[in-house]
């Protein structure tokens, strides 16, 4: 499997999974530890993802999440039973 290939998969099952480690990454590419390393660097570096210990977490976008006054609605819907 090619890196970028191999990239591609591992972020597509970053959007599933949101963390996923190196011993997954290895399992689901069929590639070496050094390899799942160099793409998590690469993918980290394009800002796709957050390495931490012993693998990734998928790097939340602060557009998806909703603003103060957002959430503030939301939940006044969500006690009010309106939602």
């Amino acid at each position: 499997m090619l890196a970028e290939e191999r990239q591609q998969k591992i972020l597509s099952i970053l959007k599933v999974k949101s963390i996923l480690k190196l011993e997954e990454i290895c399992k689901f590419t069929g590639c070496s530890e050094s390899s799942a390393r160099r793409d998590l660097q690469i993918l980290e570096q394009q800002g796709f993802l957050i390495r931490i210990h012993g693998g990734a977490k998928l790097k939340r976008s602060l557009q998806s999440e909703p603003d103060m006054a957002g959430k503030a609605f939301e939940n006044v819907q969500q006690k009010n039973g309106d939602s």
